[in-house]
């Protein structure tokens, strides 16, 4: 929508976040003694919205909206660990491991920070996020 604030609204960020952890589904809609030409077309258009909300999930998971991508110059600045709370910092590192797993930071330099410390390894900064959320990084 044109001048929405969607995105910043509770239930936007909520939409934001099941798109980036994939955890969002489709429902499919069930209408009793319906005919079979009614059936087709529910399941037809369940079909087509399972695919989409496919794609728009991995779009997302790539895509992160916590993370900053600059193409051009192949860099990702990733938030500051102290200005997260316990479960953004647990949404944050889930969505660094999925990154990581499908290759998306190879080649890219990374930013991070965690108060006055700054680093540009993903290591120390998956450290901190576990930190953060009370994972015992030593354990």
């Amino acid at each position: 929508m044109i001048g929405s604030t969607f995105s910043s609204q509770p239930y936007g960020v909520a939409l934001r976040q099941s798109l980036e952890s994939g955890t969002l589904t489709s429902a499919k809609i069930q209408v009793a003694n319906a005919t079979p030409q009614i059936q087709a077309q529910l399941d037809a258009t369940f079909a087509e919205s399972e695919r989409s909300l496919a794609n728009m999930t991995a779009y997302h998971r790539a895509n992160p909206s916590w993370a900053s991508f600059d193409t051009e110059n192949n860099s990702v600045a990733l938030p500051d660990v102290q200005g997260l709370n316990k479960s953004d910092a647990a949404h944050v590192l889930k969505g660094l491991q999925y990154l990581m797993a499908i290759g998306r930071l190879d080649g890219q330099s990374v930013s991070a920070k965690n108060g006055s410390q700054a680093t540009d390894s993903v290591a120390a900064y998956q450290d901190w996020l576990q930190a953060r959320i009370g994972v015992d990084v030593h354990a």
